[in-house]
């Protein structure tokens, strides 16, 4: 396995999945966040997509989602981490060993992902 580093956007880079941190506090209609900022690629249709699945950031709950072309990367790997305040380094390893196994089910070689939120101190 080869793992890298970059300063980039994530979004932006040509991938087979990427991998998105989700609070379960976070607001996931606010525009102005990273979920918001995706769905926009979407037409709000990634929000939708969110709710019908019931997924809203609950711990290590994963929701795979093909972007159709609407982004480089060829899916996004949206995966919880439960309330921010109570996020720990385990609960973020297990969020993502569950989104890194759900990349690798899809058939993901080459995945990114957008840093977790700040740990509380």
């Amino acid at each position: 396995m080869e793992v890298s580093f970059q300063t980039a956007d994530p979004s932006a880079l040509a991938a087979d999945a990427l991998i998105v941190p989700i609070t379960s506090d976070a607001d996931l209609g606010a525009s102005d966040g990273p979920f918001g900022r995706l769905d926009a690629n979407f037409d709000g249709e990634l929000g939708r997509l969110a709710a019908d699945a019931r997924f809203a950031g609950q711990a290590a709950k994963v929701l795979t989602v093909p972007t159709l072309g609407r982004m480089t990367a060829r899916r996004l790997v949206l995966v919880g981490l439960g309330a921010a305040a109570e996020a720990t380094p385990a609960s973020i390893s297990r969020a993502w060993g569950a989104a890194a196994l759900a990349a690798r089910d899809a058939g993901a070689k080459v995945v990114v992902s957008m840093l977790p939120p700040a740990l509380p101190n």
